[in-house]
């Protein structure tokens, strides 16, 4: 979307005139649509609801069906919050510490928060996971084969 730059309307990408005031159109005159910092706080928190929902399913999965496949799930919500976070110019290795005060603050937790949570628990999922994945699920499996066999 373009921005009028005679009556601040919406224009379509396409269009070289308004559809609202019939201004004509440069393409240095029109200039993208900026978020504001509420519509920006309400994307993080739509993606950080959606990442914990992920990560529960993957969790619930990981201990009913298959870790393996809960695991995979876990890693979408995953890589769904790192993206994220990582937009934040902040976010930098050296400055992490910071960075999860800034994230995991009052103002902040239920967008930035939330998904830094997601991200900050892949060591704990990857020891659960492959724990259930190599001992839990093996043992399954041998059973349900001895079962079938006797």
């Amino acid at each position: 979307m373009k921005i009028c730059p005679k009556c601040k309307g919406n224009v379509a990408d396409g269009l070289n005139v308004c559809t609202h005031c019939g201004a004509v159109i440069t393409p240095q005159a029109a200039k993208p649509k900026k978020k504001d910092s509420t519509e920006v706080k309400r994307d993080n928190q739509a993606i950080a609801i959606t990442s914990v929902i992920i990560t529960l399913v993957g969790i619930f999965i990981m201990f009913e069906v298959s870790a393996l496949v809960g695991m995979i799930i876990y890693l979408i919500a995953f890589a769904l919050s790192f993206n994220e976070l990582r937009k934040d110019p902040e976010f930098r290795p050296e400055t992490i510490v910071p960075f999860a005060k800034k994230c995991l603050s009052k103002e902040n937790f239920k967008g930035m928060g939330l998904m830094f949570l997601v991200v900050a628990i892949l060591p704990l999922m990857a020891v659960i996971g492959s724990y259930r994945w190599i001992v839990t699920d093996t043992y399954r499996e041998v059973e349900s084969m001895y079962n079938d066999y006797y």
